[in-house]
C-alpha cells in the first residue's frame, strides 16, 4: 500500500468523516465516441421488428421516470454496437427527424453524434494524403472540446503509421493550433519516423507546440532526442522546460545522465527541479552526491519563482527514494534528522518506501513531534518498514488525542500485518471518529485476525455511517470472502463517494473487484476515476494483467484509453490497443520473473 496514497486519503476523509451512507444516484449517461470502422455504420434496411423495438425505446427516452430513460439509452447504445448497427442508425435518424418532443430529440442527438462523426472520420481516413486540408476545417481547432475533433484524434491514433507523413506535413502548417494538434498525435502514434520533425518543433515560435513536441518525444523514447530535450530543459521558458523534463523522466535514458547532473547547478530553479525528477527515473547511484549537495545548499541559490523552496527539495528527496541503495538511504536519514519543515514528510515517505530498518530510530523519535504532518508521516513510514520495534512504537499512538494520528496509526499497523496490534485495533472499532473505526476495521482484515470476524459482521449490519460501514465491509471480505461485504463495496464504489470504497478495494485481487475498478475508468467523477486508475496500476504491478488486456476491447472508449494508460504506467511499455502484443509481452515478462 502506497504511504502517500493512504495519507492523502485520510486527509480527504477528514471532510467526509461524518458522511451518511450516500444514496447511489447514477448520472444520466453521456455517450462516448466508439472505436468502430466506418463501414460498421453503413445504412441497412431495418426489419419491421427492429422498427417496432427502436420506436418503443425512443418513446421511453421521453418518459418521466429517469430509470426508464437510462435503461432505454443503454439498450439503444448496445443495439448500435451490435451487428445491426447500420439498421438501428437508420431507425434513430428517422425518429430524430419525426420527434415532436424537443427533449427526446436532444437525447437522440447525443446518442447519434459519435456514430455520425465516424462517417466523417471514415471519409478522412479514406483520403489520408489530404488530412491537413481536412483538419484545418475541423471545429476542434477553434474549440478543443469539440466532439468531432476528439473523434478524429482517436481515429488518427488508431490509424498509426499511415497518418505520420501527413501529420508531419501538418507540423509545418501556418496554423499554430494545427501544429499543436499534429505534435500531440504524433507522440501517440509512437512512430520513430516522427522524431526529426518533433525535434525541429522544439524550436517552434509557439510555446504550446514546443511543449507538445517535447512530451511527444518522451512517449516515443528515441535516444537521439536526448540532446535536443536537454537543450529544451535549460530554456528560460519554465513551461517548455517542465515538458522537456517530463519527457526525459519518461525516457529514463542513461545517455542523459551527465547533462542532468549539470542541470542541477543551473541558475534557474525550474531547471534544477526537472533535472532532479529525471535523475530519479534514471536510478543511478552516481546522482546521489549531486542531489545531496543540492539539498544542503552547496550550489549557489537558484533564481526563479521556485527558488530553493519546498518543491525543489521535494523533487530531490523523491529522486533519492527512487534511486535507493545504501548510499541513498544514508543520505535520506541524515536529511530527515535535520527536521526541516520542507523535507520531513517527503523524507519519511521515501524511507518507508525503501523499507530499510536503519531508519526506524529516527522515525520513532519523530512520533513525539508536536507537528501533525511530521508525526503521521513517521507513523506511516514505520508501518511500511514493519517489524516488532516499529509496531511497539506505534501502538501508544492509537490513544492519541488527535483523530488524524489515530487514523494513520491504524492504517500503518494494518500494513505491518503484525498480530501484536490486534487487541488495540479491536478497541478502535468503537472509536468516536467514524474514519478511525473504518481504517481499524480494514486493518484487522489486512492483518488477518479471525477474532475480529464476528465484530466486523455486527459492525457491517449496525453501522450507520458510510465510511465506517465500507471499512467494515472491506475488513470482513479480506477475512472471509463474504459476498454481502463485497456487494457493499461495489455498490458504494459507484456512488458520489466512490473513491473511498475504491481505496479499500485496491488490494483485492478478486475478479469482481478488478472488473468493477475497470468499469470505474468510465466514471465521470474525477476522484473516483483516479483512485480506480491508481488501484489498477498497483494490481497490474502485482500481476493482475489479463482482465486489463481483455478490457482493451471494451465498448466504452474512455475505459479503453484508461486501461491503456494503466498498462503503460505499470509496464513502461506501449503496444497501444493491440491486445495480442500485450499478451505476448505479459507471457515473456512472466517467464522472466
Amino acid at each position: 500500500m502506497n504511504r502517500l496514497s493512504c495519507y492523502i486519503t485520510v486527509l480527504m476523509l477528514a471532510a467526509f468523516g461524518c458522511a451518511q451512507t450516500p444514496q447511489i444516484v447514477t448520472p444520466e449517461p453521456q455517450p462516448q465516441p466508439q472505436v468502430k470502422q466506418p463501414e460498421a455504420a453503413a445504412p441497412r434496411q431495418p426489419s419491421e421488428k427492429l422498427k417496432v423495438k427502436t420506436d418503443s425505446l425512443v418513446k421511453e427516452l421521453g418518459d418521466k421516470d429517469y430509470r426508464k430513460r437510462k435503461d432505454a439509452h443503454e439498450v439503444l447504445d448496445e443495439l448500435l454496437h451490435g451487428g445491426r448497427g447500420g439498421a438501428v442508425l437508420e431507425c434513430l435518424r428517422r425518429a430524430r427527424k419525426e420527434a415532436g418532443d424537443p427533449e427526446v430529440k436532444e437525447r437522440l442527438e447525443r446518442i447519434l453524434e459519435p456514430y455520425e462523426q465516424w462517417r466523417i472520420t471514415g471519409a478522412l481516413l479514406d483520403s489520408v494524403p489530404d488530412i491537413v486540408e481536412h483538419l484545418e476545417k475541423f471545429p476542434n481547432l477553434k474549440k478543443e472540446n469539440d466532439s468531432s475533433g476528439k473523434s478524429t484524434r482517436n481515429a488518427l491514433i488508431i490509424l498509426g503509421e499511415p497518418a505520420v507523413a501527413p501529420l508531419l506535413k501538418a507540423l509545418q502548417s501556418d496554423n499554430k493550433k494545427l501544429r499543436r494538434y499534429a505534435a500531440e498525435i504524433l507522440g501517440e502514434t509512437g512512430s520513430a519516423r516522427a522524431i526529426d520533425g518533433l525535434v525541429a518543433a522544439l524550436k517552434d515560435t509557439d510555446r504550446e507546440v514546443k511543449e507538445k513536441a517535447a512530451l511527444a518525444l518522451g512517449k516515443i523514447g528515441a535516444p537521439r532526442a536526448v540532446e535536443p530535450l536537454l537543450e529544451a530543459l535549460t530554456t528560460l521558458d519554465r513551461f517548455v522546460s517542465g515538458c522537456a523534463a517530463a519527457a526525459l523522466r519518461q525516457m529514463a535514458d542513461e545517455s542523459a545522465l551527465e547533462g542532468l547532473l549539470e542541470a542541477l547547478k543551473h541558475e534557474y530553479s525550474w531547471v534544477r527541479d526537472g533535472a532532479a525528477a529525471a535523475l530519479g527515473a534514471l536510478k543511478s547511484e552516481r546522482a546521489v552526491d549531486s542531489l545531496v549537495k543540492l539539498l544542503k545548499g552547496v550550489y549557489p541559490s537558484a533564481r526563479g519563482s521556485l527558488g530553493d523552496g519546498p518543491r525543489l527539495r521535494s523533487s530531490a528527496i523523491q529522486a533519492l527514494g527512487q534511486i535507493g541503495g545504501d548510499k541513498a538511504v544514508a543520505a535520506l536519514i541524515e536529511i530527515y534528522k535535520t527536521r526541516s519543515c520542507y523535507s520531513d514528510v517527503e523524507a519519511a515517505e521515501m524511507l518507508g518506501k525503501l523499507g530499510d530498518a536503519r531508519a526506524i530510530g529516527s522515525l520513532v523519535d519523530a512520533l513525539d513531534s508536536d507537528d501533525r504532518s511530521t508525526r503521521t508521516s513517521a507513523a506511516m513510514a514505520l508501518g511500511e518498514i514493519g517489524g516488532n520495534k516499529a509496531v511497539k512504537a506505534l501502538i501508544p499512538l492509537l490513544k492519541h488525542e488527535d483523530h488524524m494520528t489515530r487514523r494513520c496509526t491504524a492504517i500503518a499497523l494494518g500494513i505491518t500485518g503484525n498480530k501484536g496490534a490486534v487487541g488495540q485495533l479491536l478497541n478502535l472499532l468503537k472509536d468516536e471518529d467514524t474514519v478511525v473505526r473504518a481504517v481499524a476495521a480494514n486493518a484487522l482484515g489486512e492483518i488477518g485476525s479471525e477474532k475480529a470476524t464476528d465484530l466486523l459482521k455486527q459492525m457491517l449490519n449496525e453501522e450507520k455511517k458510510g465510511p465506517a460501514r465500507v471499512g467494515a465491509a472491506s475488513g470482513l471480505f479480506k477475512l472471509t470472502g463474504d459476498e454481502t461485504a463485497l456487494n457493499v463495496l461495489v455498490e458504494f464504489s459507484r456512488g458520489p463517494l466512490g473513491w473511498y470504497a475504491v481505496h479499500f478495494m485496491q488490494n483485492l485481487r478478486d475478479e469482481r473487484t478488478v472488473k468493477t475498478l475497470i468499469e470505474l475508468l468510465g466514471n465521470q467523477q474525477k476522484s473516483t476515476y483516479w483512485y480506480a486508475w491508481r488501484a489498477l496500476v498497483k494490481l497490474a504491478g502485482n500481476g493482475v494483467v489479463e482482465p486489463l488486456i481483455e478490457a482493451l476491447e471494451h465498448s466504452n472508449w474512455n475505459i479503453r484509453i484508461g486501461v491503456r494508460s494503466v498498462l503503460r504506467k505499470a509496464s513502461r511499455q506501449d503496444f497501444r490497443f493491440d491486445a495480442e502484443k500485450w499478451k505476448e509481452w505479459h507471457e515473456k515478462s512472466g517467464k522472466n520473473e
